[in-house]
């Protein structure tokens, strides 16, 4: 399937058919999904040509701890900028604070309430959109001043 090009693309990864369905119900009208079960799934996926923009991840994968699964996606060349946003149980500061530290954006607890999940995924897509802006901007004036640089030297 496709995504529609007025929809951004989500990545939901977690093994709980309820969280997902949970998920799929809140989000599907505004954003196009695609759903992984484990960790190099959720890998495959991200790495595809159709990039999610925001990934949702459980902390707890079946398959791997969800630290290198942060530390793959962080380190990747195509995935490393995406943004992600943790999934749990209620946590600790102590929890909260590794999950920053493995390059989470953010955090939603469950049980979801929509409003939360809402707000939290489109102010990062905002962010990210941001960034991304900065950065184009930022290699063309570079850019710019080399010609410049260039020019210069030529003359």
């Amino acid at each position: 399937m496709d995504p529609s090009p007025s929809k951004q693309l989500l990545l939901i990864a977690d093994a709980d058919p309820k969280n997902v369905s949970v998920l799929k119900t809140m989000l599907a009208p505004d954003f196009d999904i695609k759903v992984a079960a484990d960790a190099e799934e959720t890998i495959r996926l991200a790495s595809s040509a159709d990039t999610p923009a925001l990934i949702l991840l459980n902390d707890m994968m079946p398959t791997a701890d969800v630290s290198e699964v942060c530390r793959r996606l962080k380190g990747g060349q195509t995935t490393g900028d995406i943004p992600i946003i943790l999934l749990s149980e209620p946590t600790t500061e102590d929890t909260e604070a590794r999950g920053f530290e493995l390059g989470a954006a953010d955090y939603i607890t469950k049980p979801f309430k929509r409003s939360v999940v809402n707000a939290r995924i489109r102010i990062h897509l905002e962010l990210k959109r941001y960034r991304d802006n900065f950065e184009k901007r930022l290699k063309k004036r570079v850019n710019g001043l080399h010609e410049e640089i260039q020019e210069r030297r030529d003359i």
